[in-house]
């Protein structure tokens, strides 16, 4: 039956209730600015009551628990969004680099320098007897040379840098896939002494989202608290247990390799320098084929004439030996022997000084449509090169764009159902002040009137 001091008992259970509850709520209003804090609430239950005869009589309440407000399924498309945007912005980022290093200012881009080679070819035409546009010749192909070697070095230092981000992109997932695993077993020593583990909840759904900004992630729960982690069929964490992530790559297939396994990484910054790395790749391919295409067009008409020194078959563009594969735009270059003077520039086939048939036949190739080149000229291939580099640049940033807005728009929700709201926690905080006040004037009652009976007794 109820003993004497029920009443002392049941107030000061809620007294402690009350002043838990207190304690969260200031720790909410605390973390308001908290990035990635999720709101918690006390859960009251009610206490065991005490039968008397046929009669319940109760006991009052307790805290029972302090439970964290989150959406797991908001939490989920937050992670799948958050991927998505970590390819965009690693995307687009690098291909804004890329199209700053081949802008063409004024006079001193690849188009300017080859109407100026073929301008240059054509005065020639005219007038081969003069040594002043011999000179000029060879000074405009060295320029143009030296350009289209200088925009594949600039594109070869983005790629040495993107190969250089990716493996400390694979670092930064494989610490994380640490940090998850610690946090796991964290979470279920905790879970073992009925421990609460809100806080470390929220560090955990952290280190996932920025895992997940890496690779694309798959969150699996588990009913002891702790979660295992894949990328697509890639295990990242088994509950206490990370995963060692491949450091192997193929950028071109966009994969992590692991000895005979292959593993497509989809989505992440990690598929964004993947990308990025082809889109580079496939610019220098074509500045290659520019390259060789003027190589072989020029050499085989200027080959065919007779130069002031009385030779035949010099090129003008160095070249390899017939039969090998041409280098591209790396070392693409005026021919040392014309570079040394200009006497052995051809302009025609006989060999005669005023003969300009033969550079007027390449200042001609301005117009001509190269086979190499897709049937296009050289002017209209290079513009194509560069509209290309601006055209995948604005689409990386329209869907980075996009997709900056869903991840607002994702975010504002999750606020909406895990944030603090101040007016709502002083809300709390006046209820259980006023709660933990009664309780405690109820208290003093109890006691009081203890005492007084205590005092009758004796």
């Amino acid at each position: 039956m109820p003993g004497l001091f029920q009443g002392i008992s049941t107030m000061n259970g809620a007294l402690r209730a009350f002043q838990r509850a207190l304690n969260v709520t200031g720790n909410n209003i605390s973390n308001v600015n908290t990035t990635g804090y999720s709101r918690q609430i006390t859960q009251f239950t009610e206490a065991n009551p005490t039968t008397d005869g046929n009669v319940m009589i109760g006991n009052g309440v307790s805290a029972s628990s302090i439970a964290r407000i989150q959406d797991q399924f908001l939490f989920m498309r937050q992670i799948q969004a958050s991927s998505e945007n970590g390819r965009l912005s690693t995307l687009n980022s690098g291909l804004s680099t890329v199209q700053s290093v081949t802008n063409e200012p004024a006079g001193s881009g690849i188009s300017d320098a080859l109407n100026a080679f073929f301008n240059a070819w054509s005065a020639l035409g005219s007038s081969p007897d003069t040594d002043a546009l011999r000179q000029q010749v060879q000074q405009t192909g060295e320029t143009l040379a030296s350009r289209i070697r200088g925009m594949y070095a600039d594109l070869q230092s983005q790629a040495t840098q993107t190969t250089n981000q990716i493996s400390g992109t694979i670092q930064q997932a494989q610490d994380l896939a640490n940090q998850i695993a610690s946090m796991n077993k964290e979470i279920l020593r905790q879970g073992a002494s009925n421990g609460v583990a809100n806080d470390l909840l929220d560090a955990r759904d952290q280190a996932v989202q920025q895992l997940s900004q890496i690779m694309s992630v798959t969150v699996q729960q588990h009913t002891d608290g702790t979660i295992s982690l894949y990328s697509g069929q890639l295990p990242l964490v088994d509950q206490g247990t990370a995963s060692t992530i491949p450091t192997t790559y193929d950028a071109t297939s966009g994969t992590l390799i692991d000895g005979g396994l292959s593993y497509k990484i989809g989505s992440g910054n990690l598929a964004g320098q993947f990308q990025l790395s082809q889109k580079i790749a496939s610019y220098q391919s074509q500045l290659d084929t520019l390259a060789n295409s003027l190589r072989t067009e020029f050499n085989s008409i200027h080959a065919t004439g007779t130069n002031l020194l009385g030779a035949t078959g010099q090129n003008f563009f160095q070249d390899v030996a017939a039969g090998n594969p041409q280098t591209g735009a790396v070392d693409f270059q005026v021919d040392p022997a014309i570079v040394a003077d200009t006497r052995a520039i051809a302009t025609g086939v006989s060999g005669d000084a005023g003969d300009g048939g033969l550079a007027l036949s390449m200042s001609a190739l301005r117009d001509s449509a190269i086979a190499s080149l897709g049937g296009k000229t050289f002017g209209a291939f290079y513009s194509g090169i560069i509209t290309g580099i601006g055209q995948d640049a604005s689409d990386a940033q329209t869907q980075l764009d996009t997709s900056n807005s869903v991840m607002s728009q994702i975010g504002q929700q999750i606020q909406s159902v895990s944030g603090v709201s101040l007016d709502e926690e002083m809300s709390n905080m006046l209820r259980f002040q006023r709660s933990y006040q009664a309780a405690a004037k109820a208290l003093s009652i109890f006691d009081q009137t203890t005492n007084d009976l205590i005092n009758m007794i004796q």
